[in-house]
């Protein structure tokens, strides 16, 4: 089976235009009941390719009739409560580490992404006892291949560790802020065994990085046409190049020139 479409999403908010970084609630159940229908719903990790490898060389093989999306959250955002308890779902949540409880303020946000609350540890322990994964999203979200070594080993193994002091389970995946998944980083995670996952576009296959996995963002998901089927049928190489041309740009110009380069 072709590995599943793994899902990037932050926040969610009760009205207002999809952002790179929230949708609307509604925009996100009506894609959400679609995902039902077409493949009965969301996956689990352990669909992953190389996952069922472990577990099938373990002898305890789990692995799902279709590839069903797998969800993921970055920043753990306070926002994320509004689906949670709806959601009914395995996702997995990223936190990071130094700023839950507090809010998503660290060094370098950019302007436009609203400010928000993030979730508490008590709030983050709750998901996990509802059967959220809860992984590792560096200390303080910095870009890190801006970083040395020593520190971009630092954000992510201290950020690991937080997270099973205070969760009381394995932290056995990360995600790289913005996306930046330099050489070091990956090696520190792939050392760790922990799975990785950056923001390039595109559907997990058992040749793909397990310290660097591919993610659909959801903003491109909920928005009409083609797009809102990928999660269920993988976008096609193509659409994947459109995508990854359209990141490109959107780093490189002003904010509203964004909204009319990636058509939102």
């Amino acid at each position: 089976m072709i590995g599943p479409v793994v899902v990037a999403a932050h926040g969610f908010r009760e009205a207002g235009p999809a952002t790179p970084t929230h949708v609307t609630i509604d925009a996100f159940r009506r894609w959400s009941e679609a995902c039902r229908q077409h493949v009965g719903g969301f996956g689990d990790p352990a669909d992953l390719p190389h996952q069922r490898a472990q577990a099938a060389a373990a002898g305890c093989e789990h692995q799902a009739p279709v590839a069903r999306p797998i969800l993921t959250f970055d920043d753990a955002l306070a926002s994320v409560g509004l689906v949670a308890e709806s959601l009914a779902a395995p996702a997995i949540l990223f936190v990071v580490a130094a700023h839950a409880g507090k809010r998503n303020d660290w060094p370098g946000q950019p302007a436009w992404v609203p400010r928000e609350p993030c979730l508490s540890w008590a709030a983050i322990r709750d998901l996990a006892e509802l059967g959220w994964t809860i992984g590792a999203h560096t200390m303080t979200h910095p870009r890190l291949s801006a970083l040395p070594a020593d520190r971009q080993r630092h954000e992510i193994e201290a950020s690991s560790k937080s997270i099973e002091d205070r969760i009381g389970r394995p932290c056995r995946y990360f995600a790289y802020p913005y996306g930046d998944a330099p050489r070091t980083a990956r090696l520190v995670v792939a050392e760790s065994g922990m799975t990785g996952f950056g923001t390039l576009p595109g559907r997990v296959r058992p040749e793909s990085d397990p310290a660097c996995l591919p993610r659909v963002d959801l903003y491109d998901l909920v928005r009409p046409g083609v797009a809102s089927q990928w999660a269920w049928s993988g976008p096609t190489r193509s659409a994947v190049m459109k995508l990854r041309c359209r990141r490109s740009i959107a780093r490189f110009v002003p904010r509203r020139s964004v909204a009319h380069a990636t058509g939102s």
